[in-house]
């Protein structure tokens, strides 16, 4: 009696733990083709990241001109890198053994925090709306490693972090 009902919660983690291993969400397309929309400027290295982080995931990225249209269905995937020259500093003082904020100010960066924020979305339309359906939106603010001032590593490491949970494409 002991024995199956050892046998019977050891299966039980088991079974667990291999559903625990599978994609939570898991975007099923027969192409897997997603568009991708930058803003970023003259950046190539950022640009090749942003790549890999899509074919990593199982997509296959087509670079979107601005001028193009999608077609009803379309995934498509925007990436906004900004560089962050302040940071907002609170002060803080110690009152009845509590520690509490007695002011804000914006402190000036040497080094420069990277913000990078990505959205992977399916067209409602034949253009890019504001309103088209989100299946994944991601943000991530690195203030390190500090290797260079103008902080390109940084943001590449942001693209990292926040792409962990982009749900990958399967056909």
């Amino acid at each position: 009696m002991r024995l199956s009902r050892l046998f019977a919660l050891s299966f039980a983690f088991l079974s667990f733990s291999l559903l625990a291993q599978q994609d939570a969400f898991v975007y099923k397309d027969r192409t897997c083709k997603v568009w991708v929309k930058s803003k970023m400027d003259d950046d190539f290295k950022f640009h090749k990241e942003v790549i890999k982080v899509i074919e990593k995931k199982g997509y296959v990225p087509q670079v979107m001109v601005e001028d193009r249209r999608l077609f009803e269905g379309d995934i498509y995937f925007t990436v906004k890198k900004e560089i962050l020259k302040e940071r907002e500093v609170r002060e803080t003082t110690v009152v009845d053994g509590q520690q509490k904020v007695t002011s804000t100010r914006q402190a000036k960066l040497l080094y420069k925090d990277c913000q990078v924020n990505f959205a992977l979305k399916k067209a409602k339309d034949r253009i890019v709306h504001e309103n088209d359906k989100v299946l994944y939106t991601g943000t991530s603010i690195r203030s390190h490693p500090r290797i260079t001032l103008k902080g390109n590593e940084r943001c590449i490491r942001a693209l990292w972090d926040a792409s962990v949970d982009i749900p990958p494409c399967k056909n």
